[in-house]
């Protein structure tokens, strides 16, 4: 990890790209926006899908109910995953990042030799606990539990909890840390009228896990 500040190489990848923006800009006398969207999600009626983020999350869960499914006989054990259910988990969907990014692209006018940065993410997140509780309604798999880390001090991972942790390690971090993002200078050309924010509630969430799991069938 080139800095502990980061939790991921790939978040510090992201500032390194961000960094080379900026000083290229201020180089070559350029104007420059940088767009960062959070957790992006498809929606009902784009449909979009992918198998990165959330969806790699999902996947990973698709394949641990069938893994019980063909290893567990009779009443399933509960099994553990570590988070916070309190946590805002800032889910965007696609529309609404591709929608703020064209209105900001034609509302701010900045200047040359300088970078404009701009949070594209949800003001209203859903908690881990609803995420969580919904997937799990999704794929049949009510024994599957959110629970902190010190949760495994006295009764350590079992072998199906080990693999579910490696296969979500990468996003892990995003369950059990809540991440603020400040959204004044987005919200200082994009009005809450003209783009008010994403609601990403129960029926939201089951129609987006339906479509993405059906492509995995």
């Amino acid at each position: 990890m080139p800095d502990s500040a980061f939790r991921s190489l790939y978040e510090w990848s992201k500032h390194h790209g961000e960094t080379q923006v900026v000083e290229f800009a201020q180089k070559h006398n350029l104007e420059a926006k940088i767009y960062r969207p959070a957790i992006i999600v498809g929606s009902p009626s784009t449909q979009v899908i992918s198998y990165s983020a959330y969806y790699q999350v999902c996947e990973a869960l698709h394949r641990l109910g069938r893994r019980v499914a063909a290893r567990v006989e009779g009443e399933i054990p509960d099994i553990r995953m570590i988070g916070i259910p309190g946590a805002l988990v800032n889910f965007v969907p696609i529309d609404f990042v591709i929608d703020g990014m064209m209105q900001l692209a034609t509302a701010v006018q900045g200047h040359p030799g300088s970078a404009k940065v701009f949070n594209v993410v949800n003001e209203t997140p859903p908690t881990l606990e609803l995420v969580h509780r919904v997937v799990c309604l999704s794929l049949g798999m009510e024994w599957l539990k959110v629970v902190p880390e010190h949760a495994f001090n006295d009764n350590p991972m079992t072998s199906l909890e080990r693999v579910l942790a490696r296969s979500i390690a990468f996003q892990a971090p995003y369950m059990y840390e809540e991440i603020h993002f400040a959204t004044d200078h987005f919200r200082a050309h994009v009005s809450a009228e003209q783009l008010p924010s994403p609601r990403i509630d129960q029926s939201f969430l089951e129609a987006i896990n339906e479509i993405f799991f059906k492509s995995l069938k």
